[in-house]
């Protein structure tokens, strides 16, 4: 997988289609890897004539791991958060979103249509926002704007993203964690079977494994 430097830090990413098509940016939501969205979706989008990228956000993927960052209580930051109030974090979603044109910049791309699920989403909406000369158009899945007035999501999916993962390298738990997160958020009209959602979740695992290989420690 290629990487790039950007923002101060390197960012894993990959490329379908033909170098001069117009450019889809895909951006994964929360502890979601490039692999999870789906390899027919990127060929039919190449075969339609765009170039999609996809891209590992920071502190996921083969993306940079910020090891000496100190932990973040994903549940009670939300918590604050849909009160209205400040989260200390290490960085935010606009941290992100300088990541994903970093990558543009690096890659020589002057426009992109910007496609994001969930956290993705948000992240996509920022870019719009900030650097609206980039964005071609925008398409936010399953997202939001983090208006703590606006609809929460569902309880049991609230439950299942917000809970510490597995030790990185218990890779069976990590899996059925995986799945767990996969079959909370998934469409209960078009539901994946067990083997696609494992088959994905397993993809995301691996990045982890190299990861570990290169460095000789598991990030968190």
């Amino acid at each position: 997988m290629p990487f790039v430097s950007a923002n101060a830090i390197q960012i894993a990413y990959e490329e379908t289609g033909d170098a001069g098509a117009p450019v889809i940016l895909l951006i994964m939501g929360l502890g979601a890897s490039l692999v999870f969205w789906p390899d027919a979706l990127v060929a039919g989008l190449a075969k339609r004539g765009f170039r999609v990228v996809r891209l590992d956000n920071r502190d996921f993927g083969l993306s940079t791991k910020f090891v000496d960052a100190p932990p973040v209580d994903v549940s009670g930051a939300y918590a604050r958060l849909m009160k209205g109030e400040k989260v200390d974090a290490p960085y935010g979603l606009p941290d992100m979103a300088e990541d994903a044109v970093g990558l543009l910049d690096a890659l020589k791309i002057d426009k992109a249509h910007i496609v994001g699920a969930s956290m993705g989403g948000m992240i996509a909406q920022i870019i719009a926002a900030d650097h609206k000369e980039r964005a071609r158009s925008l398409v936010s899945i399953m997202s939001t704007s983090g208006d703590p007035k606006l609809p929460p999501g569902k309880p049991e999916a609230l439950a299942i993203l917000t809970i510490p993962p597995p030790p990185a390298d218990d890779r069976a738990a990590n899996i059925e964690h995986g799945v767990r997160c996969q079959r909370a958020i998934g469409s209960s009209v078009l539901p994946s079977s067990d083997a696609e959602l494992r088959a994905k979740v397993k993809r995301g695992t691996i990045a982890r494994i190299i990861l570990t290989a290169r460095r000789g420690s598991f990030s968190r």
